[in-house]
């Protein structure tokens, strides 16, 4: 699914419509500049949202229809990490630039800097116990980074792999599309069309 819809959208679409496993933990992929100002790929872990509640708390108001009693209700929910300031496939909005933020915007990156099983390892075998979701600017890129002779071999395999792999691709312009169709019928051996 390539789509437009910012990464927790894509990823909660793709749930809900079975594209991607609900049960599996999915990592999205977003292109940050570090604090040196390069261009890097930031992977984002999407625990999967559960919301509990407790029905013996929720009231019923013939006159008002249903009602919640916020104070007396059980809401579990997991953590879902605030993504505001990674921007979308607009190109006339500032992108996150770790050396320029404010002390929060550190913090905030810090928060998203988890580990996933593959970071700076190239490694695919862990990748079937969970779901990628790429964002625009993240797959652009990883095109760059493809197209560069200079650049890692191994890190070269693992993106056309993961391109391959990866179900949602989020904040998509028609250009990025494009080139994911392009790039899909390099490596794939299935016919590819848009």
């Amino acid at each position: 699914m390539a789509t437009g819809d910012n990464g927790l959208t894509a990823i909660s679409v793709g749930r809900h419509c079975k594209i991607i496993d609900e049960k599996k933990t999915a990592y999205l992929a977003e292109r940050v500049k570090d604090p040196e100002g390069k261009n890097v790929i930031k992977w984002i872990k999407i625990d999967v949202v559960r919301v509990d509640l407790d029905s013996s708390k929720l009231h019923h108001h013939h006159h008002h229809g249903s009602h919640f009693d916020r104070k007396k209700s059980l809401v579990k929910m997991s953590n879902i990490h605030r993504l505001s300031h990674l921007s979308g496939f607009d190109e006339n909005v500032p992108e996150y630039e770790a050396s320029k933020g404010t002390k929060n915007q550190m913090d905030e990156l810090a928060e998203i800097d988890e580990e996933c099983p593959w970071e700076g390892k190239y490694d695919d075998s862990e990748l079937q116990n969970y779901e990628v979701a790429i964002s625009g600017k993240a797959f652009q890129q990883m095109i760059s980074d493809i197209e560069n002779p200079q650049e890692d071999a191994l890190k070269i395999a693992f993106y056309k792999k993961l391109i391959l792999y990866a179900k949602v691709y989020a904040r998509m312009s028609p250009d990025h599309k494009a080139m994911l169709v392009n790039e899909i019928q390099k490596h794939s051996p299935h016919m590819v069309a848009m």
